[in-house]
């Protein structure tokens, strides 16, 4: 497809014909809806009925696929547009505006291959399943250098229009991919930042195909497992930050992650998979390092469940996915002294002795990192602005030793997923001069367990990453409607629209709103209202604190009213079982069901997972030592999960500045040690 092929199909959609003009003369003639009933919708065309013959608020419809007469609800039904919209490009230009209409373009498109669709600004991508051909650089040829206006729905346009706006008014711009969990987002962001590479070039070469590829083959191996609604699901969020030059070339690259689900190593739902490295590394490994390792004899079970794969293609696959890992760790430049000290971390530890030799330190300091403060307790200066002297000084919960050993073996994960994401941002770096940047957005997807046939409960880091997700929507709701809608106002335009839906502002509270004494150090409990974050990290350090009294206080400020004046409906509710509740996300059209049990224990510093780092660094083998000492006085690490903040370029460091300066100061600087609000303040 050309240039003005694109113009002659554009023209094309406001050239009928006769015949088109005929039918859509006969379309208004009757009136045609859509019949909204709990299986989907239905088109319909309403009957005239002599005034009276119905009660009031009812209509009569004649169904169009089987002629069926019904009195129905005025609100049960909502305007069709005329065939000719059916496969429209932008939802935007649809007569009438409905969830029916809307749905029913996107499936006549869907069944014409036509996966992509503009709605405004924005572009809807309803995931293919498969690697079409639309995805090719003879195709990302057909969209370079050319405006929104002329090119057809694609996520190429969305990549052309930003680096347009981007080389138009040298202002930095950003691609925020939003969805359910498997709807394509991490797959979408690898075809933005080819596109971006391919046709924009970097300076000197530096980035090709091969080396963008080897990057998502490391995060995929590193960040991503199987899950009930995904089987090759990323854990993580991450924003890809290109620099782009004076001529519009990339000059650098970087890669932040945060939200990182480190406790899959240690504990995960029923039939779900810890992360996919693992599983490539008991099938992939060879002789010398299986030998290392000490991957020869499997037990049928392990300390955290984590067993190789049983099926024989199973297996094949992952030791050809291991081997794929290897080759893009060779493509970034990672040595293999380097690999090979990373693949040391991943040793069966069935003996302490044999742990610590493999981590380069002694029984006893390994034994005194897990171990040490188990009789003191967990910490209790989550809020305040107590030092590292200052923690767990005993009067906090007693933890067990398989509490320990698991903090300390997911702290450990998180390191090395620290180191790689620093390896790779080493590989990426350039000292060439950038003038402004282009970030990409995208988080693991809104989980919601029903949806995937599951009967239990939501996880606390399925509700991070929904939360996530509720948080961008309101960034999305923001900019699509409130502003634009203020833009109106302020230019005494009048706009008839019907009601908008609201942002997600309610749900997003029950989970982050802020007490007005955030600052104020007192663990007392108070009326006024607050989010679920900021309830977890009152009620960990409270006397008798539990899941029942963190539900209670969070049930008394979102609930539903209990007598008095009810302000709209409750978007929380109590689920049937003991510690499950319900919370409404997308403006409660969709619920998911939370099990809190255990939850508070996110909420507790344990001192183990803080050790993790001291031992890896003090370790007596260089090649594990060298490694992350390199980050040590960097400050590579913030609020947890954060990494990648090392800085090749000026925007780059200018960035990491940013966020440092985010979160060491203001309420981030109190509340430093709570695990909780350090989510808040990631998202």
């Amino acid at each position: 497809m050309t240039f003005s092929t694109f113009r002659h199909r554009k023209l094309s959609n406001w050239v009928k014909t006769e015949e088109q003009i005929a039918a859509e003369q006969a379309w208004f003639g009757s009136e045609k809806v859509w019949l909204v009933h709990e299986d989907g919708f239905s088109l319909a065309t309403v009957l005239k009925t002599e005034a009276g013959s119905l009660p009031e608020g009812k209509v009569k419809l004649k169904l169009e696929h089987d002629g069926t007469i019904l009195d129905v609800d005025e609100d049960d039904i909502e305007k069709a547009n005329p065939p000719s919209y059916d496969r429209t490009e932008d939802l935007a230009s649809l007569l009438y505006l409905n969830e029916s209409s809307i749905m029913h373009s996107l499936r006549q498109r869907y069944g014409g291959n036509l996966i992509h669709t503009y709605a405004g600004l924005n572009t809807v991508v309803i995931n293919p399943l498969s690697t079409p051909s639309m995805y090719s650089e003879k195709v990302m040829h057909m969209f370079k250098g050319c405006r929104r206006e002329d090119t057809a729905p694609h996520i190429y346009s969305v990549a052309q229009t930003a680096y347009r706006n981007l080389l138009t008014t040298r202002q930095d711009q950003s691609i925020v991919l939003l969805g359910k969990s498997g709807s394509g987002k991490t797959t979408n962001c690898q075809h933005l930042v080819q596109y971006l590479v391919s046709i924009a070039g970097s300076t000197g070469k530096i980035f090709s195909a091969e080396k963008w590829q080897a990057v998502y083959t490391i995060l995929e191996a590193f960040g991503n497992s199987s899950t009930s609604m995904n089987t090759n699901g990323s854990r993580f969020s991450h924003i890809i930050s290109l620099d782009f030059d004076q001529a519009g070339q990339v000059a650098s690259a970087s890669i932040q992650t945060m939200l990182l689900e480190k406790l899959r190593v240690t504990k995960r739902p029923a039939s779900e998979s810890t992360f996919n490295v693992f599983y490539y590394m008991m099938a992939g490994a060879d002789g010398n390092l299986r030998t290392e390792l000490h991957f020869n004899h499997f037990a049928e079970n392990s300390a955290f469940g984590i067993v190789p794969l049983s099926k024989p293609e199973e297996k094949q696959r992952a030791a050809q996915q291991f081997t794929k890992l290897q080759a893009a760790m060779k493509v970034l430049g990672i040595s293999a002294e380097e690999q090979k000290a990373l693949w040391l971390q991943f040793a069966r530890h069935e003996w302490a002795q044999k742990a610590a030799y493999l981590l380069g330190c002694s029984l006893e300091e390994l034994s005194s990192a897990i171990f040490k403060h188990q009789a003191k307790g967990l910490q209790r200066s989550t809020s305040f602005r107590g030092g590292p002297d200052e923690a767990g000084h005993g009067d906090g919960p007693k933890i067990t030793a398989p509490e320990c050993l698991e903090a300390m073996a997911s702290s450990l994960y998180s390191e090395i997923f620290t180191l790689v994401i620093s390896l790779v941002n080493r590989a990426l770096k350039s000292s060439q001069h950038s003038l402004c940047s282009l970030l990409i957005v995208d988080t693991p997807g809104f989980q919601n367990p029903r949806m995937a046939q599951q009967q239990r409960g939501a996880t606390f880091e399925e509700l991070c990453h929904n939360y996530t997700q509720e948080r961008l929507q309101t960034l999305f709701h923001e900019r699509t409607f409130v502003q634009e809608l203020d833009r109106y106002k302020e230019e005494n335009l009048e706009l008839a629209l019907d009601d908008i839906e609201s942002s997600t502002s309610q749900s997003v509270a029950a989970i982050d709103q802020a007490s007005a004494q955030t600052l104020v150090r007192t663990l007392a409990r108070t009326d006024e209202a607050r989010g679920l974050l900021w309830l977890m990290e009152e009620e960990a350090v409270q006397p008798g604190g539990s899941e029942e009294t963190l539900l209670e206080r969070l049930f008394s400020y979102y609930g539903p009213a209990h007598g008095g004046e009810k302000k709209g409906p409750s978007l929380l509710l109590k689920g049937e079982k003991p510690q499950h509740f319900l919370l409404g996300h997308s403006s409660g059209t969709d619920w998911v069901e939370y099990d809190a049990q255990g939850w508070l224990s996110h909420a507790k510093q344990n001192p183990a997972a803080q050790k993790a780092a001291t031992l890896l660094q003090d370790s007596q083998k260089k090649s594990i030592s060298g490694l992350f000492m390199g980050r040590a006085g960097g400050a590579t690490v913030l609020s947890g999960s954060i990494a990648g903040l090392e800085g090749g370029s000026q925007l780059a460091l200018r960035r990491a500045t940013s966020m440092r300066k985010t979160f060491t100061t203001g309420m981030a600087a109190v509340k430093k040690r709570s695990l909780c609000i350090q989510i808040k303040l990631q998202v």
